[in-house]
């Protein structure tokens, strides 16, 4: 079992984050504790009490500087940068550009050892694909998932054939899998990770000691797309297609407004870019209001 620096603060957050599956879900504490400790890149409960009591008389390093008030944007900022960073150097999976149609909405897409992965414009949002390989298990299709939202994770189920863990890009964490990635390698998961900015936080910690632990509590969130080559291939789509880009649905859910962003050409678009409230209901259901009996998105 390898240990992890864990603080008592740490501890605690995962406790609450526990408290908060048992809630949400209505399953039993300790495998809720379970969840939230695999969420942060744990093992389990006990991984996360032996780590804790290891880490007894380290240094308690403070998350912000001493000595002046902390800069939250610029932090968080900072933050997505060093993440992609470690991504790009540590995803050393073969990953061969692929050259999107011209006409569709495939804005990027890549092969990653053997497995083609595409993102599209699809009803406003933009969506990871990616098409059934030969390879996979017999219950594995076509697939896609929300990019900004989703992230990679270990489901907890194994191969019944050799025993491996099964990974997924899945939309809020292990309990909801979209996009089966059994066919790819740490370095594979990682690669992809970078390709679309998709968190990744067990592979990650994984990787070294060496990486900074704030990593896991900063927010590492759908902001991350904004710094991968995905981003930079929605850009270019939208140059190439200037009078579909203008008239195109753009729902913020996720990632805010990315169509000003895509036709900007970069992010932020000004220092204002999250969209209020009103703008979020008015872009969901239009200036009448929400329609009666219509679910809102999770």
């Amino acid at each position: 079992m390898r240990i992890i620096p864990t603080t008592k603060t740490a501890v605690e957050k995962l406790r609450a984050r526990a408290r908060e599956i048992q809630r949400t879900e209505n399953i039993a504490y300790a495998k809720a504790q379970d969840r939230a400790a695999q969420e942060a890149a744990y093992d389990d409960w006990r991984h996360v009490q032996k780590s804790a009591e290891s880490s007894e008389g380290l240094p308690q390093l403070s998350e912000e500087p001493a000595g002046k008030l902390p800069s939250r944007e610029l932090n968080e900022d900072e933050a997505r940068q060093t993440y992609m960073q470690i991504l790009k150097q540590h995803g050393r999976a073969k990953v061969v550009p692929v050259t999107p149609p011209a006409r569709g909405d495939i804005f990027h897409s890549v092969e990653i050892e053997g497995n083609r992965f595409d993102g599209c414009i699809t009803g406003g949002f933009l969506y990871l694909l990616r098409k059934r390989h030969p390879s996979d298990p017999w219950f594995v299709s076509d697939s896609s998932a929300h990019l900004g939202v989703g992230q990679i994770c270990n489901t907890g189920q194994r191969h019944a054939a050799e025993g491996s863990r099964i990974w997924y890009v899945c939309k809020y964490g292990p309990m909801e899998p979209c996009v089966y990635l059994g066919g790819l390698s740490k370095q594979g998961r990682l690669a992809l990770a970078y390709e679309f900015g998709i968190p990744s936080r067990e592979d990650l910690f994984q990787l070294s000691t060496d990486v900074p632990r704030y990593l896991s509590r900063v927010a590492i969130d759908e902001r991350l797309f904004y710094l991968s080559p995905a981003f930079l291939g929605l850009v270019k789509w939208c140059k190439a297609h200037p009078r579909k880009s203008r008239t195109m649905e753009c729902l913020p859910h996720y990632l805010g407004d990315w169509k000003s962003a895509a036709l900007a050409g970069h992010w932020p678009v000004n220092t204002d870019d999250d969209v209020s409230d009103e703008e979020l209901e008015k872009a969901l259901w239009g200036p009448e209001g929400c329609p009666s009996g219509t679910p809102a998105l999770r």
